[in-house]
This record gives C-alpha cells, structure tokens and sequence, in this order.
C-alpha cells in the first residue's frame, strides 16, 4: 500500500510504502484508522492513521475473504463474497475484533453500506441477476431482509457497489449506469435518478462501478471502466449541513425509595436551512468491567480478562487432589458425554439448568450433543447451543476410539459455589495441530459468572471462545481462529446488571428519525425506584446522529431512605376541627387522633 502527499495535487509525492501485504482488494478509511480488505494475512488488516504518512497496524480479523467493507460507529459490516455471508464485527478494541453477528443468503454478497440512523443494512450482489437488498439491522439478534431492489431489464445483470448520502442511495450498476434510489422509507424504496454512462446493455461486468456523491458541491463521479469519469449534478442531493445542539449532557436524580423522577432530553438541529439529522436514542447496557474486552451481547453479557481487567486475577481452581473429581469418558474424539450434574441451578441466557453435557472438543453445552469438531464464528446456528465455549477446536483427549495421538483426561468437579471442567494437557488434532496440548478450565458458578482458565498452551491452535444462546442467534465471541490465549490467562463472561430502572420515550413513540433545520425533538427520560434498593444507580443514554455518533449521556439515580414523619396542610370549615385523613395508622381510636376533639 503505497502513501501520497496531495497537498500540491500537481506534484504528488509518494512518501511511504507499506508493505504488510502482498495484495489487496479495498481500503476504506474512518475515524482515523484504515480498514485493507481482500488482503493477504489478515482477513482485514487495521492500521493507525495518528501520522497519516507512516499508518501502524494495530489488529486484524480472520475469518474469510472480505471483499469490502463499511465501518459505522464501533461496527464494520463486511462482505465475504465467496460464501455471501454478511458480517457485523465489532471494532470497538481495534487490537481484537469480534464477529457479532453474520448472516448467508442466495446471491453474492459484494459490498455494503449503512444508512446513516445505523438502522439498516444494503447489500450489492455482483453476480449475473445481483440486485440491491435492504436489512433491518437494528436488532443484531433479529436481522431480516425487507425490501429489494432490481433496476428495469436488469434481471440477468449485476450491480457493483452502493453508496448513501441521506435519504438517498446511489448505486454504479454496471451496464446500467448511476442508479439512485430513495430510501427514505427502506421497505418501499423508489427510483428518483439516473445517469447511464454505459450505451447498450450488453455484457455483464461493464460499465459503471464506481461512484463518489460525498462533494461539498453534491456533484457525484462516476467511474465508468470503457468510458471514463463522468461527474453528474443530481438535483435531489443536499449541500445544506447539519449541526447538533442537545440538552443536557447530564441527568442527575435523587428520589426516596419507591419513588421516580424524570427530566426532558432536547435534541435539535441547529444546522444550515435544507440540512438534515438523522438521530437514534437508546439506552447503553452498563458493562461490568472498568476494562471491557467486548459486549454487550444481546442478552447483556460482557468479558473481559487478567490482561484488561484489574479485577480479575489469573486464578486456577485445583481440583486434582479432591476427592470429588471425576474422570469423564468420551465415545469418540468428537462425542460428548451423558448428562452431568452440576450441583446447582445455572442460569445461562433467561434458562436455568441443572445439567451439563462436556465436549472432547473443548466445550460445555445444556441441550444435545454436537459432534462437530470445525470450529465456526458465533453465534451460529450450525455450532453447539446453548454452549460455553473454552476452547473449541478439533481436539484429540483420551476417548473410546483412540487412535495413536490420543492423549490428555477431562475431569468434572462440582460444589455448591462452582462447577470446573478440566481439559488436562489435552491433544490437539495430529494432521493440523500436531504437538499442540492445551491444558484449560471451563468454571461455570451458581449467578451465571463463566470463568475460562488457561494454564498451559503448548503449540498451535485456531479455537472458538465465547458463548451463545440456544436458538444460535445470540453469542458472544471472545476470540475466532486468532492466538488470543496465552499461559495463566483467566476470562470473565458476566452478565450486566439491568438497567431497567430508566426509561427512554417520545410523545410519538419513536426514539429515531430525522430533524429538519430548526427543529428539535423531545424525549423523555424516567427515572423509577419502585423496584430499587437504597444506594447509587448509573446508566448512559447513547445519542446517535450523523453530525456525531456515539455520544454517552450519563443518568445517575440516588435512592435515599424516606421520612418516617409526614406533615399535612388540611382545610377545613372555619370553627371546625374534625377531618378525615386517609392514612393507614396503628390506633384508629379517634381519642388518639383527635385528643383536643370536642
């Protein structure tokens, strides 16, 4: 990858080469960090741009070949275009991304864009009869496609990449041309311009697949592959630029127990006649970690380890001295035992559960066994569910059905406080992890707390950890065929406290939609006690908008004891002195209440 100085466009000078790959497909740029896609390596390499004429490497993620990308806020949604799997990656921690979410689907997933409220996904198949789908993506364990799009007599043609600029999406449709679609209304999206650079509609992958409509003039350039750049006004497109203006920055409560409280969130755009703000508000799950390492899943969970987190200390629960540790048997390499108990009630995504099945290959799950040994990223419908993966690989323990690479014990220990499977310097398949041994705990304990030990790792791997749900919709990955492990290493999985005393609303009940200049949008923010211990309450508000994404409002609710004593201002007929007060007391006799009563 070669760096630029453009400052003298017409002396261009190369200033830096980077060699981290030996070949590329894309680079996108964002919030200061460079995104190489279709790389060799790395999957997607990142790199620091602090110093844009020397970029750093920072991080990567494995997983597939990714054709494009698009980054939003702590999010990349990539393209692997061979499998037409779409993923969403969070990239919160540059150094270790994680695969939140992925999706596959008939067709050839090639490039995506988000529209700018985050809320929905569009995705370009280039392939003969590729179109112009659209994804609802506001739920990441609930993604469903809602509306798609084919250009007229391009049912056996393709399109190349797509683009949003506002309300609008322009997409370079190859043989057809600059196609622009508005999709102000993402289930119903309708045609509002075109440019066709391409004569004819003969072939396939001719024609335009290139498009820029991002200039401060709302001038688009179109690259066309036969005819060159085209630069194409569309009189739809908005110069006017928005600004955000929002009030407060801070709620503070205080409320005696059983009580709420509540305030108004403003939020305006205060930017140039004809500009538009897109704004979404939602509440942020509290992490439980000073240090988070990624989360929250869709149910709340976080982790975090020895390595990021003070709190957590590397911490091996021995177990091969006590005389409750037993030796578990497996079928095969890749078969799980019968049902194990595990000494108490485990609550593990909204279900409680009493029993165990442990894996040869490096998991616990709470349904059916699964004899698959290729690990995959999750969640994913095709992996254990409900599981707790420690280390899920293709892994070769003591078993049955051994062959002559077999070697290392599984041991369960159970008591009251917690349940330990213990993977003992257990093999990892000969033929692609030859003397390779992972000696690793798995602790489950009776709140929901996961804790993953690893004592020893010897050799090479490529493991699956993390957790998810039952159905394979909801997971939460610490690390995907990366070398994340390390010797006397602990990881945390916990479930976030609930933020479920705050709430968020609007008069129209919707909390995200677009601010046309000068006008604002109201919110209400509540505070309740009702259910609350004394004590101090925290949580965020997350303001999204297009001006500035991201944005944490703090909310902190103090809930304090109230008074015993009540003092009431009651009228009364003048020369009267008897009144009725509806109180609940201990003494009903009216000589208590009424002692000067006549």
């Amino acid at each position: 990858m070669q760096v630029v100085n453009i400052e003298d466009p017409e002396n261009a000078e190369l200033v830096y080469t980077w060699e981290g790959v030996t070949n590329s497909h894309n680079i996108f740029q964002a919030d200061g960090y460079l995104y190489v896609v279709g790389a060799s390596g790395y999957h997607i390499h990142i790199l620091d741009l602090s110093n844009p004429a020397q970029p750093v490497e920072v991080g990567g993620w494995t997983g597939e070949y990714i054709h494009d990308l698009y980054v939003h806020g702590d999010y990349a949604y990539a393209a692997g275009i061979y499998s037409s799997t779409m993923y969403i990656i969070d990239i919160s921690d540059k150094t270790n991304p994680v695969t939140v979410t992925s999706w596959t689907y008939p067709g050839s997933a090639h490039a995506c864009w988000v529209t700018e409220d985050g809320n929905y996904l569009i995705s370009a198949d280039e392939t003969a009869g590729g179109n112009i789908k659209i994804w609802d993506i506001q739920d990441f364990s609930n993604i469903n496609m809602i509306s798609q799009w084919t250009v007229d007599g391009g049912g056996d043609k393709s399109v190349h990449n797509v683009f949003v600029r506002d309300q609008y999406l322009y997409a370079s449709y190859y043989v057809f041309g600059l196609q622009i679609l508005d999709i102000s209304d993402p289930y119903n999206p309708t045609h509002a311009g075109y440019y066709d650079t391409y004569p004819g509609s003969d072939g396939l992958y001719n024609g335009a697949w290139g498009a820029y409509p991002y200039t401060e003039s709302c001038y688009t350039y179109v690259s066309d592959i036969e005819h060159g750049l085209y630069v194409v006004d569309f009189i739809g497109c908005n110069s006017a630029t928005a600004a955000l203006t929002y009030s407060p920055n801070f709620f503070g409560f205080s409320v005696e127990s059983g009580q709420s409280a509540s305030g108004i969130l403003s939020v305006t755009n205060s930017g140039e006649t004809g500009s538009v703000l897109f704004y979404d508000v939602s509440i942020a799950t509290p992490s439980p970690f000073e240090h988070s390492g990624g989360g929250p899943d869709g149910f709340g969970h976080f982790w975090s380890d020895s390595d990021l987190e003070p709190s957590i200390n590397y911490e091996w629960i021995e177990i091969s001295n006590d005389p409750n540790t037993q030796q578990v048997t497996f079928p095969s390499n890749d078969g799980g035992t019968g049902s194990i108990n595990i000494g108490f009630d485990f609550p593990f995504y909204e279900e409680s559960y009493s029993q165990c099945v442990v894996n040869p290959n490096g998991w616990v799950g709470f349904g059916e066994d699964n004899t698959e040994w290729s690990n995959a990223s999750i969640p994913s419908e095709d992996a254990p569910r409900p599981a707790v993966f420690g280390f899920w690989d293709d892994l070769n323990p003591v078993n049955n059905n051994c062959n002559d690479y077999c070697s290392g014990n599984v041991y369960v220990n159970s008591n009251p406080d917690r349940f330990v499977a213990w993977f003992d310097q257990v093999a990892g398949w000969w033929s692609s992890n030859p003397d390779s041994y992972y000696d690793f705990q798995i602790v489950l304990y009776p709140g929901g707390k996961v804790q993953l030990n690893y004592r020893e790792i010897t050799g090479t791997h490529s493991a699956t950890i993390g957790i998810q749900d039952e159905p394979g919709t909801v997971g939460l990955q610490v690390a995907y065929n990366s070398n994340y492990v390390h010797n006397n290493l602990s990881v945390q999985i916990i479930e976030s406290e609930s933020s479920d005393w705050l709430d968020v609303s609007s008069g129209n009940s919707e909390l995200n939609g677009l601010l046309s200049a000068g006008e604002t949008a109201e919110f209400i923010v509540m505070a309740d006690a009702s259910s609350l211990g004394l004590g101090v309450y925290d949580a965020w508000i997350i303001l999204d908008t297009n001006v500035e994404q991201d944005i944490e409002i703090p909310v902190v609710l103090s809930v304090a004891e109230g008074s015993s004593e009540m003092t009431l201002e009651i009228t009364h007929l003048e020369g009267w002195n008897m009144v009725g007060l509806p109180l609940y007391v201990e003494d009903a006799s009216y000589g208590t209440l009424f002692s000067d009563a006549v």
